[in-house]
């Protein structure tokens, strides 16, 4: 995670850097009944105006393809793709139409991304990566 803030002028927690998280130890368990591997970590995190707040992530990796339905939307989960669950619980919102926003970098050693927040799109650019003797 890169940074948890509040939109409109509320708290942020600029980085993750010094963030201490509790890790599960991994497990296989069934996901919509695609089977998957589990790994849960969380953290108390505390800003400038926050204190307690608890931020609880899930990280499942797809043992297989399948579907699975969220809501009412059907995704398909290839093998080795993975799935994000964030819950964030005891934020106190400077105002009750703020939102907040969790931010994340993935890094590829040949493609960097890039979000484009107005239009809600992400492009990648392909980075060659020059290799000794190449």
């Amino acid at each position: 995670f890169d940074s948890l803030c509040e939109t409109g002028g509320g708290d942020c927690l600029n980085t993750f850097a010094n963030q201490e998280f509790n890790f599960s130890t991994p497990a296989t368990v069934s996901f919509n009944n695609i089977s998957a591997k589990l790994v849960s970590f969380d953290s108390t995190i505390a800003t400038g105006a926050q204190s307690g707040v608890k931020l609880t992530a899930d990280l499942y990796v797809f043992l297989e393809s399948g579907n699975y339905t969220v809501g009412n939307q059907t995704f398909y989960a290839v093998e080795n793709a993975f799935k994000w669950s964030v819950n964030v619980s005891g934020w106190v919102f400077a105002n009750a139409a703020n939102k907040l926003e969790l931010t994340m970098g993935l890094q590829h050693p040949s493609y960097k991304a890039s979000w484009d927040a107005t239009n809600y799109t992400l492009s990648y650019t392909n980075v060659h990566l020059s290799r000794p003797g190449s």
